[in-house]
């Protein structure tokens, strides 16, 4: 995971479109603990993902 997923995510943040004060590690934990909770439907599970994520966007993408 992380050979494959690192080097994307710190080329996102050198294009700026992902945050800088995040570290990969951090965005894998974040995804694990989020994907690992009980939900009512699949479509919630999904929301809250999205939420999670567009906190580590820039905005500039």
């Amino acid at each position: 995971m992380y050979e494959a997923g690192e080097p994307l995510f710190t080329r996102a943040q050198e294009a700026g479109a992902a945050r800088r004060d995040a570290s990969f590690d951090d965005v894998l934990r974040m995804i694990t603990g989020i994907i690992a909770t009980g939900y009512v439907s699949d479509e919630q599970r999904g929301r809250v993902l999205r939420f999670a994520l567009d906190g580590i966007r820039t905005g500039k993408d």
